[in-house]
């Protein structure tokens, strides 16, 4: 995301509690120390897994932060974004936008309480993920089983097995 956003000449920040910020910085960009902070930016993607900690942290009280015409992207868990926070604010920032490409489950409710035409400006929402499904990785796959039925019976090789030795 970074090498993207930099071929755009945009600025990086980089709210990560579990990195260092030599790290962050070896990653091109600026740390911060406050997720507050992160949320001053004009755009803020969303890199994190859903845990206890992060299921519905994103919400009203941090996108109220962001500037006019801030943009929430959400690349990382539909669960860590708080969705009655987001129709709420859109109600009262319609300058904001929120691109997701893990879904968006009260789109209806959503829809409801802004309109259908206000709705298309400030949510984009991609069809889900399917990284796993492209000829590519299914070709890759395939060769990989290739090579590890041809290892085994080769010489042995156990090295992918799941559930250890079975026979």
């Amino acid at each position: 995301m970074i090498e993207v956003s930099k071929g755009f000449a945009m600025k990086c920040y980089s709210y990560d509690p579990f990195l260092s910020d030599e790290q962050i910085k070896e990653c091109g960009a600026e740390p911060l120390h406050d997720l507050k902070e992160l949320f001053k930016c004009d755009i803020v993607s969303l890199h994190v897994p859903a845990t206890p900690q992060t299921i519905n942290s994103i919400n009203e009280d941090l996108m109220s932060l962001m500037p006019e015409n801030g943009v929430l992207v959400d690349a990382a868990r539909s669960e860590v974004i708080d969705e009655d926070s987001v129709i709420s604010i859109f109600q009262k920032r319609p300058d904001l936008g929120y691109i997701s490409d893990v879904g968006f489950t009260k789109i209806d409710e959503l829809r409801e309480k802004i309109g259908a035409a206000q709705l298309k400006k400030q949510l984009i929402v991609t069809p889900k993920k399917m990284g796993a499904q492209t000829l590519e990785s299914n070709v890759n796959a395939g060769l990989t089983a290739i090579k590890q039925i041809s290892a085994y019976f080769k010489d042995g090789s156990t090295i992918h097995q799941v559930n250890g030795k079975a026979f």
